[in-house]
């Protein structure tokens, strides 16, 4: 082990393993951050007081979303509701502000997520760690886990032989830990036994042995097993951080910055945006009404006229192109209830009654794109590509035209080439879900989401690695503070090694972001 500074220490894990990094950290009730690594896999557990409140891992099945899938309790159409649904704590935090998850609930599966990666991180037998005191995490984002209990079971797993290759006898000495209680029920009459030699001693694994009246071979597994469980110190052995520097960790002080915003901040500021909408909703309502008095004047030759001359979706409803989807819906159903073709098949003639049918199909399709927030924002921004440049070539007078906008069937065909390829790629259905990705980001290639999927399709062929930074790059200049899109380019970096871009982007997201742990992670990982 090696000191890089008073708060920081390195080490390997074929001379540390880590489930005994577990017990001396939680031993010592040391506080920080312990950053593990093997090859391209990469783990991270939190300590405060010795107990493990966090881990976090690179491994995509180590993923909140992804166990979540596995076990069935999360359906895929819940994910898209969700825009980070990558992020663990932001995922958690909608599930349970969305009612689908208690928060005991969430916890109890952020604790199976911890045992699930410290159960693969204890397996590694090559690689390194790094333990920072300095790198702390806040309290609001700290789980309760249980790891005595966790080490337990690591515990009845261990082959003796293991035991007797990790104590040297021959140097180390024995006593009994502070907390340690030899009447405690539940010991073995050995294990009770051989805790009475050791009251108000220190001694070597010889004299024990001669005290005891047993061998090694026996003496040796019974003194890992009971240090293990936390009732033996170890003295003058190979630990990965020695008495005096623990002491030193022990009086230093930290000054903590504030790394992730409360729930509590967050429910208040989520409250105050409720009330803000409400009032919003109130001063409109009065407004809504009077439309909405106006509109059930309207007559059946008027509605049809309307319609056939509306340019854009929001001229069939009478509205702007900010008009709240509450106001969209009212009109429609107005529109539905007094002019949907079943009502008028007897009362008019063949050829009105073919304009009333066509007339309610282009409403319905307007109601249908413009109720869909994706598929609105997509039919905006053609809507205001189109406008432009009729601005361009008319000037002031330029009028919009039906013709002019044809890109309803386009921006559906569109999405649903993106939902077809989305759905596999969550189903690991790679090769069958590039096409349809491929063909979303052709269709629109303005949308940024449609750009950063493909690109997230193309990753997973080594053959595509540039073509798919390219379309992460193309989706981050569309939307620049979309967290997502730039940890999926940073993430991509890694991948084919570009560290120093991968750094950039994930400072570049933290600076408009400061509070993403997903981030501030990865920076972890790469620091190693």
């Amino acid at each position: 082990m090696t000191s890089t500074n008073q708060l920081e220490f390195k080490g390997s894990l074929k001379r540390h393993p880590v489930d005994e990094l577990l017990v001396e950290f939680y031993q010592k009730g040391l506080t920080g951050s312990l950053r593990m690594s093997s090859g391209d896999k990469k783990s991270i557990a939190y300590f405060d007081g010795g107990n493990l409140v966090f881990v976090v891992s690179n491994a995509k099945r180590h993923r909140l979303f992804e166990i979540l899938l596995k076990q069935g309790q999360i359906e895929k159409k819940q994910l898209a509701e969700v825009d980070q649904f990558t992020n663990d704590l932001h995922l958690a935090k909608e599930l349970v502000e969305g009612g689908s998850f208690t928060k005991p609930a969430i916890d109890s599966i952020f604790a199976f997520q911890f045992s699930e990666i410290l159960n693969d991180t204890i397996t590694w037998d090559s690689g390194e760690f790094v333990f920072s005191a300095s790198a702390r995490i806040k309290a609001d984002i700290c789980f309760d886990f249980d790891l005595q209990e966790f080490l337990s079971k690591r515990l009845e797993t261990l082959p003796e032989i293991r035991m007797l290759e990790r104590l040297n006898i021959g140097s180390e000495r024995f006593g009994l830990s502070e907390s340690a209680d030899i009447n405690t029920s539940g010991l073995k009459p050995e294990d009770a036994f051989l805790l009475s030699r050791l009251s108000g001693e220190v001694l070597t694994a010889d004299m024990l042995s001669t005290l005891c009246g047993m061998d090694q071979n026996t003496l040796v597994p019974m003194l890992y097993r009971l240090w293990f469980k936390g009732l033996i110190k170890r003295i003058e052995w190979d630990s990965a951080i020695g008495t005096e520097e623990t002491e030193k960790l022990a009086s230093a002080k930290f000054e903590l910055k504030q790394s992730a915003k409360s729930f509590e901040e967050e429910r208040a500021k989520a409250e105050k945006e409720a009330a803000e909408k409400a009032a919003k909703e109130a001063a409109q309502a009065e407004a809504e009404e009077r439309q909405k008095a106006e509109k059930e004047a309207l007559s059946l030759e008027q509605y049809l006229e309307s319609v056939e001359n509306a340019a854009t979706h929001y001229e069939i409803f009478d509205v702007g192109p900010d008009a709240d989807i509450k106001e969209i819906k009212k009109a429609y159903f107005l529109y539905a209830k007094r002019f949907h073709p079943d009502l008028h098949q007897k009362n008019v003639d063949e050829e009105i009654h073919q304009r009333v049918q066509n007339a309610f199909t282009e409403t319905a399709q307007a109601y249908e794109t413009l109720k869909d927030p994706e598929a609105r924002e997509i039919y905006d921004f053609k809507l205001g590509k189109v406008l432009e440049q009729l601005r361009e070539s008319g000037g002031k007078e330029a009028k919009l035209t039906k013709d002019d906008l044809d890109i309803t069937g386009q921006a559906n065909q569109a999405k649903e080439n993106f939902d077809s390829g989305y759905d596999l790629l969550l189903e690991d259905e790679i090769e069958k879900a590039t096409p349809y990705l491929a063909r979303a980001a052709h269709l629109e290639p303005e949308n940024a989401k449609f750009r950063a999927f493909y690109g997230r399709a193309l990753s997973f062929d080594s053959k595509n690695l540039r073509k798919a930074e390219a379309e992460f790059q193309a989706a981050v200049k569309l939307e620049s503070k979309n967290a997502t899109y730039r940890l999926m380019l940073a993430e991509l970096y890694i991948e084919i090694g570009l560290k120093v871009r991968a750094r950039g982007e994930l400072n570049r997201l933290l600076k408009f972001d400061p509070n993403n742990n997903e981030a501030r992670n990865l920076l972890d990982t790469l620091s190693q």
